[in-house]
């Protein structure tokens, strides 16, 4: 229970309860009493009578929601409080703050990130994103990667990992980025290029610059397209060569395609091959 009371309680038969809850006086910390009033407890054993009076006892002490423009408003993210938050903290604050609404436990706060994230009041980032997010605290102006984000999504409540977790304001999320406009060649035009389908190899194309005038010298392929079509052991056959193409070109960009008649399970896609894929940063928009 976030900031669990002291309690004292006198049994026999259960007639009394009563309770004293940390509070803010002014900058003092101070100690409220709660007792019975009004109508008598229906509970019968000694923890769900101190449940009961502290959520359902008018006033209510303990509630079990929290609402995302609450987490923001107590946790000042649209204002000094900075773009971005780690989870550990929302939760070590709740805990730690006697002014701060007392929860019924820390899921309470995990269902109003969920929420928050579904609502689009902030975006989600997990562990894959820490080193996006310690940026975006460091350098002024600079926006947390889109594709690292979560928003707008119904995020499921346990894939909520407070050690290594983030929420960020919205305001913080780069848009969309935008196709760069083509280099110019100097000289004036665009590149010149030929496209030459390699003589009985069906999957391959090759683009690059003509032979120079006069017949001397050979073309050069300066983009080669490569479809393939390949089972698990073929993939790993293909390995040496696709990192040798690699190693000459600098990097190289693959699409990739597959089909299940009966569709992929979408913890099984996310946890085997998306988040593999985005902790080595090669996915592209």
């Amino acid at each position: 229970m976030l900031h669990s009371p002291l309690f004292s309680v006198w049994t026999g038969n259960y007639t009394a309860c009563v309770g004293w809850l940390p509070v803010m006086a002014g900058s003092e910390v101070g100690v409220e009493k709660v007792t019975i009033s009004g109508r008598p407890l229906q509970a019968t054993t000694i923890h769900e009578r101190l449940h009961e009076l502290l959520t359902i006892v008018s006033p209510p002490r303990l509630f079990a929601s929290v609402t995302p423009d609450k987490i923001i408003q107590l946790m000042t993210l649209d204002g000094s409080g900075g773009p971005t938050l780690g989870v550990d903290q929302v939760i070590a604050t709740f805990y730690e703050v006697p002014g701060f609404p007392r929860l019924e436990s820390e899921a309470v706060i995990r269902r109003g990130i969920v929420r928050g994230v579904r609502e689009r009041a902030f975006g989600f980032v997990g562990r894959i994103g820490t080193d996006e997010i310690r940026r975006v605290r460091e350098q002024a102006g600079y926006l947390t990667d889109a594709r690292l984000v979560r928003i707008g999504v119904e995020l499921p409540e346990d894939e909520i990992d407070p050690a290594a977790a983030f929420i960020v304001m919205p305001a913080a999320i780069a848009g969309p980025a935008s196709t760069p406009p083509p280099t110019p060649v100097p000289g004036g035009g665009p590149q010149p290029s030929v496209v030459t389908p390699a003589s009985g190899t069906r999957g391959i194309t090759t683009e690059g610059v003509p032979a120079p005038p006069g017949g001397a010298g050979v073309s050069r392929p300066t983009t080669i397209r490569l479809s393939l079509r390949m089972a698990r052991q073929q993939l790993y056959a293909s390995f040496n060569a696709i990192g040798n193409l690699a190693e000459k070109a600098g990097t190289v960009r693959m699409m990739v395609e597959a089909e299940k008649t009966d569709g992929f399970d979408p913890a099984w896609l996310r946890n085997a091959v998306l988040e593999p894929l985005q902790e080595a940063d090669v996915l592209e928009e």
